[in-house]
């Protein structure tokens, strides 16, 4: 029994690489136009996104190399005082095809920034202006490939 189980546990990984080339799925990889950061982008806000390979469905082109992606800001918190870290959520949209436009699935785009809340209370000894050490802005940097899930 015990070896059926450290099988099993050993196999999961392999089991979920699997599921993730389903036939039925379509992949999509974009990259961000601009830089998104948690300081400049609020709740709400649409973010442009590029596509960066061809998208074929069989042998047909469905989505060209440097179509437009769309995704909205789904949370967005700045950073503060003693050291909290700003935090980003993008919630991909949709892609502009060629005959058609498609809808994403996930994965949501997630970012947090570095916390910088030992240093703020660690100096804050010294002095309590310390305290006001914000804490690093979240980014998603438009060198970034995300690789997206069409729905089907």
């Amino acid at each position: 029994m015990k070896k059926l189980l450290l099988l099993l546990l050993l196999l999961t990984p392999l089991l979920s690489f699997a599921q993730r080339h389903r036939k039925d799925s379509i992949f999509v990889k974009v990259q961000s136009e601009r830089m998104i950061d948690s300081r400049a982008f609020k709740a709400g806000q649409t973010c442009t996104f590029t596509v960066v390979e061809n998208v074929y469905l069989g042998d047909s082109l469905i989505i060209e190399k440097g179509a437009k992606a769309f995704g909205t800001v789904a949370h967005s918190v700045r950073a503060r005082g003693i050291g909290d870290p700003g935090l980003l959520e993008v919630k991909p949209e949709f892609v502009v095809g060629i005959n058609r436009d498609y809808d994403l699935m996930g994965p949501m785009m997630y970012s947090e920034g570095r916390s910088r809340r030992v240093q703020a209370c660690a100096l804050a000894f010294i002095s309590p202006l310390f305290l006001l050490i914000r804490g690093q802005e979240a980014h998603i940097y438009p060198s970034t490939v995300i690789e997206l899930v069409i729905k089907a």
